[in-house]
């Protein structure tokens, strides 16, 4: 069984007052994905999708929620702790919602390995947030993103990001 935090109000991820969210238990030295943690792909391609997650933390951090969409495919997926939205018209409400709870968002990505296949990606980061409510209520969670990439017109975007909070204090 997951432990288990008490959310906060009005957290980045858009869980109400109170509600119970699930913490990660994975281990924290987990030798058994050593072969997992080697990037591979163009070059090219992965300094675009570096690019693409600096992008989207640029967003957070400057409350821009049109900056913000740009990143993502219209018929993408955003999976958060107790939520799964698919499409954007779905998803972008509630990050304007919850983005607009805080008076300041310090958002840092961490990289994992990211896999390039063709048109298609996969990677991981290990996300720092610093949140700061209008309240003047103060949250630190490190999370982890699962993300899958695809590449249009040239241009890499989120097809979906699934969340997962790692620790939150």
């Amino acid at each position: 069984m997951l432990p288990q935090i008490r959310a906060a109000p009005k957290q980045l991820h858009g869980e109400s007052t109170g509600e119970i969210v699930q913490v990660s238990d994975r281990p924290q030295n987990n030798q058994n994905r050593e072969d997992s943690m080697i990037s591979s792909g163009p070059t090219e391609d992965r300094l675009a999708i570096r690019e693409l997650v600096e992008s989207y933390n640029d967003a957070v951090m400057r409350h821009d929620g049109e900056a913000w969409a740009a990143n993502w495919r219209d018929d993408a997926t955003w999976t958060t702790p107790g939520r799964d939205l698919t499409g954007k018209e779905n998803f972008f409400p509630a990050w304007k919602e919850a983005m607009s709870g805080f008076s300041f968002v310090g958002f840092f990505a961490s990289a994992g390995p990211i896999v390039v296949d063709g048109d298609t990606a996969h990677g991981t980061w290990y996300q720092q947030e610093f949140l700061q409510q209008k309240d003047g209520n103060k949250m630190n969670i490190t999370g982890q993103y699962e993300d899958d990439y695809v590449k249009v017109d040239g241009r890499w975007y989120f097809q979906r990001r699934v969340y997962t909070i790692l620790n939150a204090e």
